[in-house]
């Protein structure tokens, strides 16, 4: 937006009111760029952990259903 220089006093408190607003919402929109990025950075570790979990159930599953094998030495 090109400056424009205002002669009246409201128009220029107005015009500073503006600049000032413009900056917090640019401000919010990185906050929530941030904080989106950080989510979906949290969404794919949680992804993770419940993928190696699942897998690690499925697995210690399997090793107990399978018969342990006793040496005939042993007995």
């Amino acid at each position: 937006m090109p400056h424009t220089t205002y002669c009246c006093q409201d128009c220029q408190q107005l015009e500073h009111m503006l600049k000032q607003q413009e900056r917090v919402i640019v401000q919010l929109v990185e906050i929530v760029a941030a904080t989106n990025r950080r989510v979906n950075e949290l969404d794919k570790c949680q992804t993770g952990v419940e993928h190696h979990m699942i897998v690690r159930e499925q697995c210690s599953r399997f090793v107990s259903s399978v018969p342990s094998y006793t040496s005939p030495v042993n007995e």
